[in-house]
Parts: structure tokens; sequence; C-alpha cells
């Protein structure tokens, strides 16, 4: 008696301790497909199933370890897919979204390492509303489209960075370093400061890297405001200047300035509008501009299911030109999705899944 009550015992320990070592590790993820019609490329008009058409596809694990006095060990490993073909994204980097390890402690803040964000992206403390944006932002419009700056909007990820970020009361601070890799080439160093109470939130952030060529600008300077205007209404605000600063473009450059309303109409449905303009010049030192109106719906049928839909319209005058749009945030798009003439329109809808 005595035996069987001692094991089960010991497997009641075993499990606990199971338990919370699991409660530790968090598996997140999202998954997004959608249906979509571009009026123009090169020419003719074309329907396609895109993987993370709103938001990028993703799985991830999350980890914290308290290990007393303040201080806790924080880990995250985050992969990358295309879920309409099974691929693996950035390039095919297994953990090629994110990968850091590191220490946080609610004294002086948490410090980690590895491939990380800079403070551009939506998930560190810039207040970018990507729901405004995704609904026709001009990220994904500028890059590819003839100039070599982008205005960064959605984050960069760098490698072998330190990055550091501690909040105190309502104001959050960062400052984020790349060192480099072997050859030593690709270093960067970012910072941000933000200031959220209540329904206002206001940041601004910086970034400077020496990469060559400049996909995404070299000096990068962003002011951001979120304001819960009502109960259901957000409005968004972004200022963005973007600069390539390498041996062979130190004259490209990108100043953006965007705002969308985000609505809440009823408890599963939310509307949303934007419009965007965009200066640009590019290494020839020829100008251009650029100018998106976006609108769009999400419709939640959970928590974690969302069904949505997207509409951007891009016109572009001077050395900007015209390319596939519909991924605003994520990237320039392949010049394969280029437009014939300086107007695109996309439209598209689809399923978001989170976990």
């Amino acid at each position: 008696m005595k035996t069987t009550i001692v094991a089960l015992a010991s497997l009641a320990a075993l499990a606990t301790a199971q338990a919370q070592d699991a409660s530790s590790v968090v598996l997140y993820g999202s998954i997004d497909v959608g249906v979509t019609w571009v009026d123009n490329i090169q020419g003719n008009d074309r329907w396609f199933v895109g993987s993370g058409s709103k938001l990028s596809n993703r799985l991830g694990f999350r980890g914290r370890e308290s290990l007393g006095n303040d201080l806790a060990a924080v880990f995250t490993i985050e992969h990358g897919f295309n879920a309409d073909d099974g691929t693996i994204g950035q390039g095919g980097r297994m953990w090629g979204r994110q990968s850091f390890v590191g220490l946080a402690s609610k004294t002086v803040g948490t410090l980690t390492l590895g491939r990380q964000y800079d403070f551009l992206y939506a998930g560190s403390p810039m207040p970018l509303d990507m729901g405004a944006f995704l609904i026709g932002g001009l990220a994904g419009a500028s890059a590819g489209a003839g100039t070599s700056v982008d205005n960064h909007l959605g984050g960069v990820r760098y490698d072998n960075t330190i990055k550091w970020q501690h909040s105190l009361g309502p104001v959050t601070a960062g400052a984020m370093w790349g060192l480099g890799s072997e050859n030593k080439t690709d270093k960067m160093a970012s910072a941000a400061l933000v200031y959220r109470d209540r329904s206002l939130w206001v940041g601004a952030a910086y970034l400077r890297d020496n990469f060559s060529p400049a996909a995404s600008g070299n000096k990068i300077a962003s002011a951001s405001v979120n304001w819960d205007a009502t109960a259901e209404a957000k409005l968004v605000l972004n200022w963005t200047q973007s600069k390539a600063y390498v041996g062979a473009d130190t004259r490209s450059r990108n100043d953006m300035l965007q705002g969308g309303v985000l609505y809440k109409l009823t408890q599963p449905l939310s509307l949303g509008v934007m419009a965007g303009h965009s200066k640009t010049k590019n290494v020839a030192n020829v100008d251009g501009k650029l100018q998106q109106l976006g609108a769009g719906f999400a419709y939640n049928f959970s928590r974690r299911t969302e069904f949505y839909g997207i509409a951007s319209h891009v016109k572009s005058e001077g050395s900007t030109g015209t390319a596939y749009s519909s991924t605003p945030g994520i990237g320039a798009p392949a010049a394969s999705f280029r437009s014939n003439d300086n107007t695109q329109l996309v439209l598209k809808t689809g399923i978001r899944h989170s976990f």
C-alpha cells in the first residue's frame, strides 16, 4: 500500500513539474490564406491564391523561466512559412522570423541577443497599428517600384543583434545594436521612445545601418500616433523618412505620410480606410510621387478566426513606377508583379486563424 502511495505521489509530483515546465513555454502561430485579384500585371489582370495576404504566416515558441530575485530567462523562436504551397519563408531559414534569448527584469528591462526585429516592427514599442496600414498601406508599393528605399513600416529583421527594452510607467525606451557578422559589414543601431497612457499612444524611432544595397534605406526616422478617439474609432498617423546612405547610393530617399481610421461597427465587424502620400527621389536624383487609397473590413467569427477583405489603389508619378501593392508592410514585391502603367488596383479576401 505504501509503495502504491509513494508511486502515485511521485507520478503526481512529476506531472505537476511537467505542467509547470509546459506553462512556461507558449506555442503560437497564425495561418492566413486569401484570394487576390490584380487589375494590371504587365498589362493583364490576374487571380491567384496568396499566402499571408494580411498577416505573414508563422509558427513560434515563446518561453519564460523565473530565476528569482526579479530575474527571468526569456526566448523566442519563430518560423515563417507559405501556407499556399507549404514552403519555408525568409529564404529557407528554419527560424528566419525571429530567434533570440535573453534576460528580463522589471527593474532594469529586458536584454536579448539573436535575430530580431528593429523598433519599427509592430510588435516592438513603436505604435504602429498594422490594421490600418494593412488596409492599403504604402510599404509594399514603394520599395519594388523603382526607388531603392522603402518606408520601412513592418520592420526589418537583423542578425547578430543586442536589444534592450524597458518600461517605466507610460514610457518605454529601447536601444538595439547589430555587431555585424564575420565580415563586419552588416552593422546597425536603432533606438525608440514611446509614451502610452490610456487612449493615446505616441512614439518615435531612428535606425541606421550600413547595408549595401540599401534595400530599405540606411537612415530611417519615424514618428507615429495612435489615438482611441472613441470606444469604436481608432485614428492612426505615421510619418517616415528613409534615406539611402552607402557608397553606391546617397541620393535615394522616401518621405511618407500615412493616416488611417479603424471603426468597430459591431462587436465582430470592423471597417477601415486609409490614405498615404510619398515623395521619392531615386539614385539618379529624379523625383517621384506615390499615392495610395485603401479600404477594408474584418469580421471576427471568434477571437482567433477572422474573415477579411481589402481594396487598395496605387497611383505613381515620376521615378517611382508602380508595383504590386497588396501586401503593405511586408516588403518589396517581385518585379514580375508590376503594372505597365502608373496605376494598379488590388482586391483580396481571405481567412486568418491564430492560435
